[in-house]
Formats: structure tokens, sequence, C-alpha cells
């Protein structure tokens, strides 16, 4: 897919078990520009349940309700509260993968952002 963690973190930034990531936004407004960002997993059960939040650093401005806001290593950091629900409690278990979330829910989060 492209993107390589920079950290799988548990040290509390995040309430669970976070992956770290950066990547080069394909679409939408911040098209071109490069973001650090961060998949939370809420539930253990993945993939059942799909990560539930996302959160980005240094994002300048948001047209989506930001959830929460907050600095970790000098970082300010803004968490999205956006399920993937509407339509991955449809998807056959086979496409219920990080995948699927990254080519479907990922990208159209970038274009609404």
């Amino acid at each position: 897919m492209g993107l390589e963690p920079c950290i799988v973190s548990d040290s509390g930034f995040i309430q669970n078990t976070a992956v770290v990531l950066s990547q080069l936004i394909p679409t939408g407004r911040y098209k071109g520009q490069t973001f650090t960002f961060a998949i939370g997993f809420q539930e253990d059960s993945y993939p059942e349940y799909p990560p539930h939040f996302i959160y980005l650093a240094e994002l300048p401005d948001s047209q989506l309700p930001v959830y929460s806001s907050f600095d970790y290593d000098n970082r300010n950091w803004k968490a999205f509260s956006v399920p993937p629900s509407d339509f991955w409690d449809n998807l056959p278990d086979k496409e219920k993968n990080m995948k699927t979330f990254v080519n479907r829910h990922l990208l159209r989060f970038w274009r609404q952002i």
C-alpha cells in the first residue's frame, strides 16, 4: 500500500495501540502535502472492529469536526472520530483488512478533511 509505520505506540498518547504513519496526501485540499497521522485501535477485535479514530499531527485546519486536540512529542495532534461502519459492517470477512481501510476509508477522509 506504500505506507510504512513510523511508530507503533502504546505509550498513552492515544488510549490504546496506534500505528503512526506518514503519507503524501493523494486527494482533497491538502493533495500533494505529507502528513503524519495515526490510526487508533480501540477494540481488541480487529478486523471485526476497524480503527475508529484518525489522529493528525500539525493539521492547520479542518473541514471535519475535531473530536479532541492534544500535544504529544512537541506536536499538536487532532483526533477525528471517523468510524467506517457505514460500509465496514457489511463487508465480507476477506475484505475487512487494512488495504480496504486505506483505499476506501482513509481516501475519503483525505477528501473530506
